[in-house]
């Protein structure tokens, strides 16, 4: 590994950072050789999980407000295990202390307890400079770097540690992009920052990274891939049932009959982990040395139902290459509830829903004496409190997306759709059959209706009052005000209750002022 890593530095490929001041762990530059092999894999990755897939693309900033990181768990349980020298006073990460001194593999999934206990049983010693670790204290270390957004530190803010935060926070925009239509997948490829305790083994674990992500957003209930493409797709299947037997072993299987045997329970991930064994052969993986191993329980991040990891051995060692994650709805539903936005989907009721709303009726007699002056502050806080929870329950009679699946770290799989915004490609058929652009939602009967409760708001029958165009219209009545502040005209949308329509792209749109302006013109020769 020291002299590959020596030879692809002299040829161009990578080099420590700033080297001429002492360099620093953990940051790499690629150079001419290296530069040009990561923008390949890039560019053959986001052909396969992008393009090929049929998903959209995004790019988020690398620095998000800290309120998006307390929302999404990271703030709490993003932690590494921390032991520090006595003598040398260098840090070390405490798992990898115990996984290269003892025969323990996964020491990352220990308990804090545990790992001491096995630190004190080993006699194990500082890695620098060999002094006892015994007895002391393992800590927990954040692992994400910390900024401020602005001057002053009233912003606080966080470089990314993954790149998925920066496509769940965008979910009430992007769900819209994909016509409300599930599923539909969100791709980004970007820089990703971990403050890893101890950097090691060159490129395999730094502060600094590349990831390619893909999130893809379903309905639990109907949607379910075809693993027809990959059923016969074989790989090495190394599950956590094996993993806890003496004898255990990676299981050569092919990915239609990990999914039957209930080793990938999860259809989504079996048919993604199909996907990228083809693309890990295509772009020269040593299939050889390469497995899917499942986390165990105590290995599992904290937003993770279920995961698997793409490993390849490395120096005898099995280094992580992707993750492929079943997150539930665990993010979706947290930014739901720390922000003002609903991270929900309509979906169509058979029958009208009734529902009960709390209601708030201020007793000023006990209200009075109890707070004096301020009690008609408390009386409009309890209101305000009232109607933001009455319209987080009409939000969550919509049909929430129930589960995303993604890979977490260095992949996760989903694209870029390019008919998902009008004007912005050909109306093509998706890899589900149905035509590209954008749609007016469907309007039952003539009525608006209402995102919220899936029911017409009016009733039956009855148009929407709202004005075309305001911002709190209808769908239909806001597309049609779009139209005309745009100079196209309302009968390009056809009337409602005939199922879904195309809106004007911006290429027809161009084409239908260009003939405007033509026909003006020549008004104004005649």
């Amino acid at each position: 590994m020291t002299d590959l890593v020596e030879l692809a530095k002299r040829r161009g490929f990578f080099l420590g950072t700033a080297g001429a001041y002492g360099g620093v762990a953990g940051f790499y530059t690629f150079g001419p050789q290296g530069a040009s092999l990561k923008d390949n894999i890039e560019n053959a990755w986001r052909d396969r999980f992008t393009v090929q897939e049929g998903n959209m693309e995004i790019d988020a900033p690398t620095v998000m407000p800290e309120p998006v990181f307390e929302a999404s768990g990271h703030l709490d349980g993003f932690d590494d295990m921390l032991v520090e020298c006595p003598d040398c006073g260098e840090s070390h990460r405490a798992d990898h202390v115990v996984e290269d001194n003892t025969d323990i593999e996964e020491a990352e999934g220990l308990p804090v307890e545990r790992v001491e206990e096995v630190i004190a049983e080993y006699e194990l010693v500082c890695p620098t400079c060999g002094a006892g670790l015994a007895g002391r204290a393992v800590e927990a270390f954040n692992l994400m770097f910390e900024t401020t957004i602005g001057p002053g530190t009233s912003s606080p803010g966080y470089l990314r540690p993954e790149t998925a935060q920066g496509i769940f926070v965008e979910f009430p925009q992007l769900s819209e992009y994909a016509r409300g239509q599930l599923p539909f997948g969100v791709t980004q490829i970007g820089r990703a920052y971990r403050n890893e305790i101890s950097p090691r083994k060159s490129l395999l674990r730094v502060r600094e990274f590349t990831q390619a992500e893909l999130e893809l957003f379903i309905d639990p209930e109907e949607d379910e891939p075809d693993l027809s493409p990959v059923a016969d797709v074989t790989a090495p299947f190394y599950s956590a049932t094996e993993q806890n037997r003496e004898d255990g072993g990676a299981r050569e299987l092919t990915v239609g009959e990990a999914h039957e045997e209930g080793i990938v329970a999860d259809p989504w991930i079996a048919y993604y982990l199909g996907v990228a064994t083809q693309w890990y052969e295509r772009v020269g993986v040593d299939m050889d040395r390469f497995r899917y191993r499942q986390h165990r329980s105590g290995e599992r991040a904290h937003y993770a139902a279920d995961c698997w990891d793409a490993e390849g051995e490395v120096d005898g060692d099995w280094i992580e290459l992707a993750g492929f994650a079943y997150r539930a709805d665990y993010d979706l539903s947290k930014h739901d509830e720390y922000s003002d936005e609903s991270y929900t989907v309509f979906k169509q009721y058979d029958e009208p829903v009734t529902v009960e709303r709390p209601t708030v009726d201020p007793d000023m007699s006990v209200l009075g004496p109890e707070f004096g002056g301020a009690a008609g502050a408390v009386a409009d806080a309890l209101e305000t409190r009232r109607a933001r929870r009455g319209d987080r329950l009409r939000r969550r009679r919509g049909h929430r997306v129930g589960r995303t699946r993604h890979a977490p770290r260095r992949r996760a799989l989903a694209g870029h759709r390019p008919d998902a915004v009008h004007g912005a490609g050909p109306l093509l058929p998706d890899r589900r059959g149905r035509r590209g652009g954008t749609y007016l939602p469907h309007t039952p009967a003539g009525g608006r209706t209402d995102h919220s409760w899936g029911v017409p708001a009016d009733g039956p029958g009855r148009p929407g009052r709202a004005r075309p165009g305001s911002r709190n219209g209808p769908p239909r009545a806001r597309a049609v005000g779009r139209l005309r502040r745009l100079g196209g005209h309302r009968a390009a949308v056809p009337p409602p209750g005939r199922g879904r329509h195309p809106l004007l792209c911006h290429r027809r749109l161009h084409d239908y002022r260009r003939e405007r302006g033509r026909e003006e013109r020549d008004a104004e020769r005649l």
